[in-house]
């Protein structure tokens, strides 16, 4: 899987009386892998990284047209974890506007995450 594929996030919500809307459990993000169906826990990310289970996506142009990427899933920072990026997810799902969605698709991690 791609470390930027983040549809592979899976989580459990709650809705929050106060906040009046729904928020991620917390502890409850998983990464399901697409191809086995493993699944990971935030704290697998670095074992993940470490032993290239993030992968190009067509394997066959690693020599001759490699890809790079910086995927939000192999984030170290702590302000970009799962939780965070599930949170953001859901809050960028069916119901909301566009601006949800676009302000998610091109979140820079440099100016829109504290370290």
């Amino acid at each position: 899987m791609r470390s930027c594929d983040t549809h592979n996030l899976q989580w459990e919500s709650a809705y929050n009386d106060k906040l009046r809307t729904y928020i991620v459990a917390p502890g409850s993000v998983r990464l399901i892998c697409p191809v086995c169906g493993h699944i990971h826990e935030e704290n697998d990310k670095s074992w993940m990284i470490q032993n290239g289970e993030y992968v190009h996506q067509a394997p066959e142009l690693l020599k001759t047209h490699p890809g790079y990427q910086v995927g939000a899933l192999a984030f170290q920072l702590k302000s970009m974890s799962w939780d965070y990026i599930a949170q953001q997810q859901l809050e960028a799902g069916k119901t909301a506007d566009i601006e949800e969605q676009i302000s998610f698709d091109t979140r820079n991690p440099r100016t829109s995450f504290q370290a």
